[in-house]
């Protein structure tokens, strides 16, 4: 009779906590959904124009280069293309070198690679990424300039 009141009690214990781990990530999935939806999209006018503007570039069949000078905004950026679901490859100064190479070669064989990060402060000596045909500069202020001089050495 202990025996199986014990595997009972058990069998009540794992379902509890079955149930509050499926809780548990209900929740921070709904938390995550709502933090990127209500939140940091709305937060920025360049988001919302990004938001719009990537479905119907995916939809279409193109292929992005998404600029930044700001490592934290390609950070953000990917999160949100991980959130939209987006086939995302991305360079900057963390990038060990063979990771680069294999990262532009995806990007540039794979029909379902869909946006590629770039800082512009990871150096693009070399970089051949002709796959895409969009290029976005999302940075807080634009200096043409500047951009011109780095799209000079490509």
């Amino acid at each position: 009779m202990e025996n199986l009141e014990r595997k009972i009690e058990d069998t009540l214990t794992t379902t509890t906590n079955s149930a509050a781990r499926a809780k548990l990530m209900f929740d921070q999935a709904e938390f995550e959904r709502r933090r990127m939806e209500e939140i940091l999209i709305p937060a920025s006018g360049k988001m919302v124009l990004l938001d719009k503007l990537l479905p119907k570039l995916q939809k279409e069949g193109h292929k992005v280069l998404i600029f930044s000078q700001m490592v934290k905004m390609i950070d953000f950026i990917d999160e949100y293309c991980e959130f939209r679901k987006y086939n995302c490859e991305r360079l900057d100064g963390r990038i060990s070198g063979n990771e680069r190479q294999k990262s532009i070669d995806r990007f540039n064989t794979d029909s379902n690679s869909f946006v590629f990060l770039l800082s512009t402060r990871a150096g693009g000596v070399g970089i051949n990424l002709t796959a895409a045909d969009t290029v976005i500069i999302f940075d807080r202020y634009v200096f043409l300039l500047n951009y011109c001089f780095f799209f000079s050495i490509f």
